[in-house]
């Protein structure tokens, strides 16, 4: 069984991934001829702030999630 802290550090891993290592997937739903090109801007740009965020706040996300418990 396991402790109420190993539970809180399994679920705070969990999100941590979920929200910053699944890739983010921009769809503005615009069936226009140049709309593939405003989906590719908007991806990249996601994809730039969340690699950025995932290397500056990944660990601290993490230590200050768990000072809760």
């Amino acid at each position: 069984m396991r402790t109420y802290k190993e539970a809180v550090d399994i679920m705070v891993d969990w999100w941590v991934e979920k929200s910053f290592k699944t890739p983010l997937n921009q769809n503005n739903g615009d069936n226009s001829d140049d709309g593939w090109l405003a989906l590719l801007l908007m991806s990249d740009f996601s994809r730039k702030v969340q690699q950025k965020l995932m290397n500056l706040k990944f660990k601290s996300l993490k230590a200050s999630s768990r000072r809760f418990y």
